[in-house]
Parts: C-alpha cells; sequence; structure tokens
C-alpha cells in the first residue's frame, strides 16, 4: 500500500518541486513559459486591485503591492534564464514554430547586463524583501484570486499551480542562494 501511495505522490506538482535547483526550475518552466508566468502574475495584481477584499484597501497597499509584482517580474526572468527553457524550447521547434517563438518569452525587465548575470537579481530581492512577507503577500493574492468574482475567476483554475511554482522560486532564492 505504501509503495503505491509514494508512486502516485511522484507525479504531483508538489512531490516534483521537492528536486534540486535544476529540477525545480524544470517542472516550473515546463508548467509555464515566462509569458505565461508574467500573464499569471499580471492577472493576480489586476484581480488584487480591482476587487473588494480588503487586503488592497489603501493606496500605499496597493503601491507596494505593484512594486512588489514588477520586482517579482524580474525574478520570474532571472529564474527562467537560469532555467534555459528557451534554448531548450528552440532546439526542440522547427520552421515556422521555431520562428514564431523566438518572438515570445523574451525577457523585459531586466536589463542586458542582468541577462547576463542574473545573481545580483535575485541577491538585491532578497535583501530588498524579507521571506515572510514575499510568502504572506502571495499568499493574499491567491486568496483575493479564489474569491473574485466569477467574470475574471478563469485564473482560479491555474492558481494552485501557479501558486506552487512561485512558492518555489521564492524558496530557491531564500533556501539555496
Amino acid at each position: 500500500m505504501k509503495k503505491s501511495q509514494d508512486k502516485k505522490m511522484e507525479y504531483t506538482l508538489h512531490y516534483q518541486l521537492r528536486g534540486s535547483r535544476h529540477e525545480i526550475l524544470s517542472v516550473v518552466f515546463s508548467n509555464f513559459d515566462l509569458d505565461s508566468m508574467r500573464e499569471r502574475l499580471q492577472a493576480w495584481l489586476h484581480i488584487c486591485l480591482t476587487n473588494d477584499y480588503g487586503g488592497y484597501d489603501t493606496g500605499e497597499d496597493r503601491k507596494m503591492l505593484m512594486a512588489f509584482c514588477e520586482d517579482f517580474e524580474r525574478i520570474i526572468e532571472a529564474f527562467y534564464i537560469e532555467s534555459k527553457a528557451r534554448e531548450k524550447a528552440l532546439q526542440m521547434l522547427k520552421g515556422e514554430a521555431r520562428k514564431l517563438f523566438k518572438k515570445l518569452n523574451k525577457c523585459v525587465a531586466l536589463s542586458k547586463e542582468e541577462r547576463e548575470n542574473t545573481l545580483p537579481v535575485l541577491t538585491e530581492f532578497a535583501k530588498s524583501y524579507k521571506k515572510r512577507y514575499v510568502r504572506a503577500e502571495l499568499l493574499c493574492m491567491l486568496e483575493s484570486v479564489i474569491i473574485c468574482d466569477d467574470d475574471i475567476g478563469r485564473e482560479r483554475f491555474s492558481a494552485l499551480t501557479f501558486f506552487q511554482c512561485v512558492n518555489s522560486l521564492i524558496s530557491l532564492i531564500y533556501n539555496h542562494r
């Protein structure tokens, strides 16, 4: 019985996100490409800023959330570069699909220097935000997404997967630098 339970667990995202840094990044960016990660983050931000949930009532709260999301997008890009997911995808694609993909998933938040060396981006984020704050902010955002109105509720379908992936990125920043 225990063996079958262990075997079943191997296929869960939570289990897959427990490996090495390389394995975690591979799992994260096989679930979401860079553009999808950015879209989800922007959708979550929009939901948080426009719903009636009390987590972001004041202008200061909203300003802090927008700054956090801007900085977090930089983290996503840094990890995307580190994962080499773009290069791996381009190797598998041919012809028109390759041309189309080259136009997508480009890092836009990081400077050329930051794209060449992402470690300072991760280090600066860790210095700017305490791990406890980052987790609390992400949980507050997740809660907003889960309880949002139905007309923008489509984000609910991938909310837990996205949360698990970004939570793993946070762990990489603070636990494995």
